[in-house]
């Protein structure tokens, strides 16, 4: 395959399957500069950060420069490789997630026994006090047999439960399988949230490596529904690394990020 053709594989089978690219705004590097925005006073934002944490937060007036990174599939075929690179891409992102609703505390705890209907409810609510309309709730498998019994619910995926499953007043559910058990997120459009920008894709000796930035850029844009197991008084990150658990046992490799050197700062 000539490395257009491998661009356009990738970008058809991401742009369709990934999860970053379907909660985030997925742009291509040639769309514009490398991500910049000027913050309002006081709200901070998260992003991708190839360092120890892998996390940065920055405050204030400041343009923001997310640095760059890449992110490498494996597999013996460009499909494969993709798909290796889905499953690293998406436990990323929901990382990040997990960090930028912890930046604002916008975390609900979910008991044992629990009204769901009311975790929704104030999901939606700690995005939609900042005057931001909630576009999706995210979350596994494990949390659906609790939608049967609200009458606003409405199933249009029984097929496969991955994607957007269906709605619950106007706002879509987004099913992910990878180690969101016991957890919702609530988030509003990708535009307003952060963006995934694909800078460079090569494939060689079945190494997909692909650069960009991935951004929260907007905290307030995302709140947090938890099992009262992964939080204190904040999140327990140590326990949200018991979600994934599973995940990292089934890619020996786990995450294999390089970083990249920052441009234009």
């Amino acid at each position: 395959m000539t490395n257009e053709e491998i661009k356009n594989k990738f970008m058809d089978i991401f742009a369709f399957e990934g999860f970053s690219s379907n909660v985030l705004t997925l742009r291509k590097a040639e769309e514009g500069e490398i991500i910049s925005y000027e913050k309002q006073e006081d709200i901070i934002s998260s992003m991708v950060k190839t360092e120890n944490s892998m996390f940065s937060q920055s405050t204030g007036k400041d343009r923001i420069f997310p640095p760059e990174f890449e992110l490498i599939g494996t597999g013996t075929i460009i499909e494969e490789a993709i798909k290796d690179f889905i499953r690293k891409d998406t436990m990323l992102c929901i990382e990040l997630m997990f960090m930028a609703a912890a930046v604002n505390n916008q975390i609900t705890p979910i008991p044992h026994v629990l009204d769901f209907k009311g975790i929704l409810e104030e999901t939606q609510m700690g995005v939609e006090q900042h005057r931001l309309i909630t576009d999706k709730f995210i979350m596994g498998r494990d949390m659906l047999s609790n939608m049967k019994g609200i009458k606003a619910f409405d199933c249009n995926n029984d097929d496969e439960l991955i994607g957007i499953y269906g709605s619950i007043w106007g706002v879509n559910i987004f099913i992910e399988p990878w180690f969101l058990q016991h957890s919702i997120f609530a988030v509003t459009e990708g535009k307003y949230l952060g963006e995934r920008v694909i800078r460079d894709i090569s494939y060689d000796n079945n190494i997909l490596t692909v650069k960009g930035t991935m951004c929260i850029i907007n905290t307030r844009a995302i709140s947090l529904g938890i099992g009262k197991r992964y939080t204190k008084i904040e999140l327990d990150h140590d326990k949200i690394n018991e979600l994934q658990l599973t995940w990292k046992t089934t890619s020996p490799k786990g995450i294999e990020i390089i970083t990249q050197k920052e441009e234009g700062i």
